[in-house]
């Protein structure tokens, strides 16, 4: 018998000490953003404050769109 776990549960989810090391921003920056809902998603899972990938990628594409200067891709 095959088990299909929902998405929530199977994702990547990252600390704030790993967005950390992955986007360059201090871990107090990143939740002085979180406080101020400007930064990517955090949330609590399991008493941590975690980020899951795919709104840290979204979250990582609109700071790009937001500040690209430049030619064509």
């Amino acid at each position: 018998m095959t088990s299909t776990l929902p998405q929530e549960l199977t994702v990547n989810r990252y600390t704030v000490a790993e967005v950390s090391k992955i986007t360059g921003y201090a871990e107090g920056g990143l939740r002085q953003m979180r406080f101020n809902g400007r930064g990517p998603k955090f949330y609590r899972w399991a008493g941590k404050l975690v980020c899951d990938e795919p709104d840290l990628v979204a979250w990582c594409a609109a700071q790009k769109a937001r500040t690209a200067i430049g030619g064509e891709a």
